[in-house]
């Protein structure tokens, strides 16, 4: 991003950041675990062509505050709620992986939200993650970022052992460290959560949920179930995609949400 960092506060009083560009509607994004705003870097020429981006950082990540404990799920709600009251109504809303469960819940208890992205939200109920979530939280109390990080990066996100060499050569290597810190709390609120379908029978938001073809089969089979329960979604397969399109696919990405929020108005 180029633009000025924003700061606001949120119910709590933990400050966090964003970034704008682009001109047209507003789209707040929201991104996963271990990354912050600059995952949407490779779809950003395609998205501030049609679209104001509006990039979070998720507390804990990039320029925003960790914030207090107890962490939890509902305080990023409430984080994205503030972020919501500084745009007229309504806003398209964008989430993947961890920020998608944020949103996703965001949407029960805030007006202000009009169209919904959701990329492979964290709603699955992944039979390895507390297994993850605990070898992951174990190095990193133990101090070893970098091996908690590749440990993440491939029994949860599928990044192939063999490509890590590549991936911590890049820029974005240290805020991936920086993140992996907050692994633990988030993949706690993670192991926490329960979907409940009767909770969004009755949500009118049109929703775009979005999965990679090639991403396992239970992550797979919640993004049907969530369409399923969804009375105003869309289910769209990524082809040759898993978790990380946001970095392996962004033009295709930013194709299919643009397509998506156009269709519908």
């Amino acid at each position: 991003m180029t633009s000025a960092t924003e700061l606001l506060a949120s119910g709590d009083g933990t400050s966090i950041a964003l970034w704008r560009c682009g001109s047209g509607p507003p789209l707040v994004a929201l991104h996963g675990v271990t990354i912050d705003h600059t995952c949407w870097d490779g779809m950003r020429p395609a998205l501030e062509s049609r679209r104001t981006l509006v990039a979070i950082d998720r507390r804990g990540h990039g320029a925003s505050e960790v914030g207090p404990e107890p962490h939890s799920l509902h305080r990023e709600v409430e984080d994205l709620v503030a972020v919501l009251e500084a745009f007229d109504p309504p806003v398209d809303v964008l989430g993947h992986s961890y920020g998608g469960l944020v949103a996703l819940e965001a949407v029960l208890v805030s007006d202000r939200i009009g169209r919904l992205v959701l990329y492979e939200p964290s709603i699955d109920d992944d039979p390895d993650f507390p297994g993850v979530v605990e070898r992951v939280g174990s190095l990193v109390r133990a101090g070893r970022d970098d091996d908690a990080a590749v440990t993440l990066l491939v029994e949860r996100s599928g990044v192939p052992l063999e490509a890590i060499g590549t991936v911590s050569e890049l820029p974005l290597w240290p805020t991936v460290l920086r993140g992996v810190k907050v692994l633990p709390r988030e993949g706690a609120a993670i192991l926490g959560y329960r979907f409940q379908a009767e909770r969004f029978a009755a949500l009118s938001n049109p929703v775009l949920v979005l999965f990679g073809d090639q991403s396992p089969l239970w992550r797979r089979q919640a993004m049907v179930t969530l369409d399923a329960v969804l009375p105003n979604s869309r289910l769209h397969a990524l082809a040759g995609q898993g978790h990380l399109a946001t970095h392996t696919a962004p033009e295709l990405l930013a194709a299919e949400i643009l397509a998506f929020l156009e269709a519908d108005g």
